[in-house]
């Protein structure tokens, strides 16, 4: 492909009109810049979030387009899930134009600036910032009421972990990543409870937010401690023998307004 212009072409693709997108556009829109972040190595840490957001959007995708009926309300959770990428884009251009790190994205900005850092942790602490706050946000400010459909997504999640760890372990060289190759079952089967678990609290913040607008900033302040806490776990070096007792102690972590 290829090599995308640093200054012109990431501000651009970071930018677009919700009422203009479509679920498919996104997923193109999402594929180039995962190309923009391979090719430039600044923007590298970034990456294995992104990459797992692009890989779940697809599959969300996909579904619709196999099943017709596998959603109750495509449209509705295409207007969500549109919506949920915007709150990721907004920071992600906000940081890469002036280096300036908003609330909930603070902590996750600041770990991928650090040398060395896990990829596990760099995924983790943007599943994070963008479960435990942004889409409570979204489900508000979209009025979006698809119980059904949104726990649909949690079987999506299932299918997309394998990809996700594989892509760790021989792209990234991440030792967590490879821990999930090793200890497949037991390790998918706890960071998939992981993401579930705040995405069921995210559903419930919800409806704390459509009654109290004010708890959007303890949404974000309790989010970016989240963040502090994931990082202190994955600053010990037990993590690394320890992998499905490590991945426990973050499914005990979670945001409540």
């Amino acid at each position: 492909m290829k090599v995308l212009s640093r200054h012109m072409t990431l501000p651009k693709l970071l930018t677009y009109e919700l009422s203009e997108e479509t679920i498919l556009s996104l997923m193109g829109r999402m594929q180039l810049i995962v190309s923009f972040f391979k090719q430039h190595s600044q923007y590298h840490a970034l990456l294995p979030f992104l990459y797992t957001y692009y890989l779940v959007t697809k599959m969300v995708a996909e579904k619709n387009i196999e099943r017709y009926d596998y959603y109750r309300r495509p449209k509705k959770l295409e207007e969500v899930d549109l919506h949920f990428a915007h709150l990721y884009f907004q920071p992600l251009r906000t940081y890469v134009d002036c280096g300036e790190k908003p609330r909930p994205w603070h902590t996750y900005f600041t770990y991928c600036e650090q040398e060395n850092g896990v990829p596990f942790v760099q995924m983790l602490l943007g599943i994070n910032a963008h479960i435990n706050a942004d889409l409570s946000l979204s489900l508000v400010e979209t009025d979006y009421r698809e119980k059904q459909d949104f726990k649909q997504i949690n079987a999506v999640l299932q299918e997309v972990i394998p990809a996700v760890l594989n892509f760790l372990a021989q792209d990234e060289h991440d030792v967590f990543g490879l821990g999930g190759l090793v200890f497949q079952r037991r390790v998918r089967e706890e960071f998939k409870r992981i993401i579930v678990s705040w995405r069921s609290q995210a559903w419930r913040n919800a409806e704390k937010l459509r009654s109290d607008p004010k708890a959007e900033q303890e949404l974000h302040m309790q989010t970016e401690e989240l963040g502090g806490q994931l990082c202190n776990i994955f600053n010990s070096s037990m993590y690394l023998r320890t992998p499905q007792t490590t991945l426990r102690r973050v499914r005990e972590l979670q945001v409540s307004v």
